[in-house]
C-alpha cells in the first residue's frame, strides 16, 4: 500500500504513480492513494485519468481515511487471483477467474467485465472484447464501455468507423482523456498528422500533466512541421521529468532536434546577410583579382586578413556566381 501526498520536493504524486506504473515497479494489486489539498481542475483531471485506488481531499478525518483504505483492500482481495495470473502472463486463466468473480462478487461485476474485455484486447481477440462491451452498453451507458467498441474497430483496422465513434464520445464527454488518446492514435494510423496534433493539443489543454501525452504531442507536432508546439511540449516534458528517477535522455534529444529545426531558417537568413557582405568586400576590395570560375576571387593576402577579422576560415568556399558589382 502507498499513501502519497500530492506534492513533495518538486515531484508530485501523479508523476510518481505514472513512473511506477510505466516502469512496472509496483504490482497490479498495489493500493495507491493520493492525499492532497489540490483542487485545481486540471490537477484533479490529470490525477483521475491515472486511476489511483483513491483520491482524498484535505482536510479529512482519521475515520474517513480508514474507511477508504478498508474499501480499497476489500476490492483488492477480490481481484488478487486475477492480478497474480496477469503478472505471470497467464491471461486466459485470468479471464476465467474474472468470469468466476462476476458471479462471486456481485458489487464488482462491472469491474470484472471491464478487466475481462481489456484482457481480450491485449490478446488481440477483438470479437470477444466487443461482445463484452456491447453487453455492458446494453445495461449502462458507461464512457469506457463505449470506448471499447472503438478499440476493437481499431484492432480490425476499421479506422473510419473507429474515428466516428471516438469523435462522438469526445463530443459527449469532453473530459474522457482515453478517448482523446485513441482518437489521436486513429488519426495517426490513417496518416492524418495535423488532425492527430489538434486532438492532442486539445487533450493537453484539459489535462496538462501527463508526460507521455506531452511527449507524443511533441513528436507529432515536430513531424507535422509545427516547430513552436513541439518546442513547448518537449520543454514541458524535460521540466516535468526533472525530479523523476526515470528521466529519459531521449527527451533531451527530441528537444535538441526541435531547436535545431527551429534554428535552420534563422541560420539561413544570417548566412544570406553574411554572404552579401562578404561578396561586397570580395568585389570592391582592391586586393580582389579576376577568376575564371567566378567574376571575382580574393587574393591569398586578403583571405588571410579576412580570416583574422572574422576569426573563422572562410575559404575554400565557392562564392555563388553573380554579376560583377560596381
Amino acid at each position: 500500500m502507498r499513501i502519497r501526498s500530492w506534492r513533495r520536493s518538486g515531484w508530485d504524486g501523479q508523476q510518481l504513480l505514472e513512473d511506477l506504473r510505466h516502469n512496472k515497479l509496483i504490482h497490479l494489486w498495489t493500493v495507491f492513494i493520493i492525499v492532497t489539498a489540490e483542487r485545481a481542475y486540471e490537477k484533479v483531471v490529470s490525477a483521475a485519468e491515472l486511476a489511483p485506488t483513491d483520491y482524498i481531499l484535505k482536510p479529512f478525518t482519521a475515520d474517513t481515511l480508514l474507511d477508504r483504505i478498508g474499501k480499497a483492500i476489500e476490492k483488492r482481495t477480490a481481484f488478487l487471483p486475477a492480478y497474480h495470473l496477469m503478472e505471470h502472463g497467464n491471461l486466459h486463466e485470468a479471464i476465467e477467474i474474472c468470469q468466476i468473480g462476476e458471479e462471486k462478487y456481485r458489487r464488482y461485476t462491472v469491474d470484472f467485465m471491464r478487466l475481462r474485455a481489456e484482457l481480450h484486447v491485449i490478446l488481440g481477440e477483438a470479437e470477444a472484447a466487443e461482445t463484452i462491451y456491447q453487453e455492458l452498453l446494453a445495461t449502462k451507458a458507461i464512457a469506457w464501455a463505449r470506448l471499447g467498441p472503438a478499440k476493437t474497430l481499431f484492432m480490425q483496422q476499421k479506422f473510419g468507423e473507429a474515428e466516428l465513434l471516438l469523435k462522438a464520445l469526445v463530443e459527449e464527454n469532453s473530459k474522457y482523456m482515453d478517448a482523446y488518446d485513441w482518437l489521436a492514435k486513429t488519426h495517426l494510423a490513417g496518416e492524418q498528422l495535423l488532425e492527430a496534433k489538434d486532438v492532442l493539443v486539445e487533450a493537453v489543454a484539459i489535462s496538462p500533466h501527463s508526460v507521455r501525452r506531452l511527449r507524443k504531442l511533441g513528436e507529432v507536432a515536430l513531424e507535422s512541421g509545427d516547430i513552436e508546439t513541439a518546442e513547448k511540449s518537449f520543454q514541458k516534458v524535460v521540466a516535468k521529468a526533472k525530479y523523476s528517477e526515470f528521466r529519459d535522455p531521449e527527451d533531451h534529444v527530441w528537444l535538441v532536434r526541435t531547436l535545431v529545426k527551429k534554428a535552420i531558417p534563422i541560420r539561413l537568413r544570417q548566412s544570406s546577410v553574411i554572404w552579401r557582405s562578404r561578396l561586397a568586400i570580395s568585389t570592391k576590395h582592391p586586393l580582389a583579382v579576376p577568376c575564371r570560375r567566378h567574376p571575382y576571387k580574393l587574393s591569398s593576402a586578403m583571405r588571410s586578413r579576412l580570416r583574422k577579422t572574422w576569426r573563422r576560415p572562410l575559404w575554400p568556399v565557392a562564392i555563388p556566381t553573380v554579376s560583377p558589382m560596381t
